[in-house]
């Protein structure tokens, strides 16, 4: 093999375990279940394929997040940021709140996938994503029975329409009229919503070294919507 062949493969090999060692991983974990036991105490664990009791237990679970965490003051960077973590600081923004959200809904059987929401009304979308301080959201999309749907990290609010039924992040900002006001104004303005991004800066996860934080396989599903 030539030494440019070599230096190659050695370039992908580099790239394939540096993205490893950043993935962010999502896996409920003995320590996560630990800490969700207290947080959800009550909460039912039974998925009976009905509508309705997939949105109670979606409100139940960000109702019982919310109040562990009621205090609107954020997990420092470079801190882990788990359930565990939520608990002890009994406080939280919205990235901190969604991490936790996202882990009780996997517990109880839920598919889900995060959403960092960015706000694209001053700058082009790729001028928004390289720029500090462009406003921006992390909520989590969850599968009901009958399709996905919002779940705020800052208030109890999710995205149903005024019949009760779910309606996705893709859907939302054209359907704002059919479902309750929004308690932020993120939804209302023009926005990114890039499935699996959990930060810009890399100081949301280990190894908190600047390197975004990202889940690939969420982040490989915006290319196929």
């Amino acid at each position: 093999m030539s030494v440019r062949r070599s230096l190659g493969a050695l370039a992908v090999v580099g790239c394939i375990a540096l993205g490893a060692i950043h993935a962010v991983e999502t896996e409920v974990t003995p320590a996560d279940a630990d800490a969700l036991a207290g947080i959800l105490a009550g909460v039912s664990r039974a998925r009976s394929g009905v509508l309705a009791d997939d949105i109670a237990t979606i409100r139940a679970v960000q109702a019982a997040v919310l109040r562990t965490a009621p205090i609107h003051r954020p997990i420092p960077y470079g801190r882990t940021r788990e359930p565990a973590d939520l608990v002890r600081a009994a406080a939280g923004l919205c990235y901190d709140r969604s991490r936790t959200i996202e882990k009780a809904l996997r517990l109880l059987g839920f598919d889900v996938r995060h959403v960092f929401l960015l706000s694209t009304a001053a700058r082009s979308p790729l001028a928004a994503l390289a720029a500090p301080g462009v406003r921006s959201h992390a909520v989590t999309e969850v599968e009901t029975v009958a399709g996905w749907l919002v779940v705020d990290s800052n208030a109890p609010w999710i995205s149903v329409d005024r019949t009760g039924r779910p309606v996705s992040m893709a859907d939302l900002q054209d359907r704002l009229g059919d479902v309750p006001p929004v308690p932020d104004g993120i939804y209302r303005e023009p926005v990114w919503p890039i499935y699996g991004l959990y930060s810009r800066h890399g100081r949301f996860f280990p190894p908190f070294n600047g390197i975004p934080d990202v889940h690939w396989g969420e982040l490989l599903g915006n290319l196929v919507g």
